[in-house]
């Protein structure tokens, strides 16, 4: 995966766990952040808590969690007065999308590269709405350990009313 790429990742796992300015809510105080649900291998999931999503002129970063322990994130192209619904997979074109999976220390990646080159993993994103400062959809993904063929699958993934982070 390139830096930037990477970045984008990283920046998304950072929503949460940085805490240095007094005015940032911790993850445990937010609250009413929407419903993400998924299933990885036999465990049912679901994330109330940390849900949230930024965006900048051409990106959403979504960030999904219940801690900083654990998150799922997305980097997709935006959205905003696009016909929907809207997916973006690793054979999108036209720039880089990213999801990964944090657990504890062990970080996952699947990413579509720079046109198919540093392809890594498989992920579908699906947005079906997005208004209001909220965003809905579905979500699927496989994504790798850095240089090692470990990795996780995430299948029936559904968030709803996820709300953008707040400024």
């Amino acid at each position: 995966m390139g830096r930037f790429g990477m970045f984008a990742l990283l920046l998304s796992f950072l929503c949460f766990s940085c805490g240095s300015n007094d005015d940032s809510p911790e993850i445990e105080e937010l609250t009413n952040r929407g419903n993400v649900k998924f299933v990885m291998g036999d465990v049912e999931k679901s994330y109330t808590k940390g849900n949230s999503y930024i965006s900048t002129r051409e990106n959403i970063l979504l960030s999904f969690g219940n801690s900083s322990d654990e998150l799922v994130t997305f980097r997709i192209p935006l959205v905003e007065g696009a016909d929907l619904p809207k997916t973006f997979d690793e054979n999108h074109k036209g720039g880089i999308i990213s999801g990964g999976y944090k657990s504890g220390e062990d970080t996952y990646i699947a990413t579509n590269g720079i046109n198919g080159i540093g392809r890594t993993g498989s992920f579908s994103v699906t947005v079906t709405s997005f208004a209001d400062g909220k965003i809905s959809g579905t979500f699927t993904m496989t994504a790798k350990k850095a240089k090692s063929e470990d990795a996780v699958s995430i299948k029936k993934g559904v968030f709803e009313d996820v709300k953008k982070l707040p400024d």
